[in-house]
């Protein structure tokens, strides 16, 4: 059994901040921002529930999450996820990496349909 770096406890904490999504299914051009909550110090959550009308992209924005996951675990893609009458789909992350040395780190995916 491989290693799952995924799933491994290491003690940092990940924040998310934000999520673009182009093309990505039924979402042309979306972006998610995570505020930070009111009073940081105390522990818990920021985000509790997505909300929003039939077709705005709540799947979507699991599906992508679900990606990254799934590339950083590398494993296989099996369903369309680039909206159709397009090439390419783009996911852009921000999230906050806490750590000895805290980062700020964008990750950018690029699935783009082969010929």
């Amino acid at each position: 059994m491989k290693d799952d770096i995924w799933m491994r406890d290491t003690g940092r904490k990940v924040r998310f901040l934000s999520i673009d999504l182009n093309n990505f299914k039924n979402v042309r051009n979306g972006k998610v921002s995570f505020p930070k909550a009111i009073d940081d110090k105390k522990p818990g959550y920021n985000i509790i529930g997505v909300y929003g009308q039939n077709g705005s992209g709540k799947t979507a924005l699991v599906q992508a999450f679900e990606t990254i996951q799934r590339l950083l675990k590398d494993e296989k893609i099996e369903e369309r996820l680039v909206s159709y009458g397009e090439n390419s789909a783009q996911i852009l992350l921000e999230f906050e990496l806490e750590d000895e040395i805290p980062y700020h780190v964008t990750y950018e995916i690029v699935l783009s349909l082969s010929n």
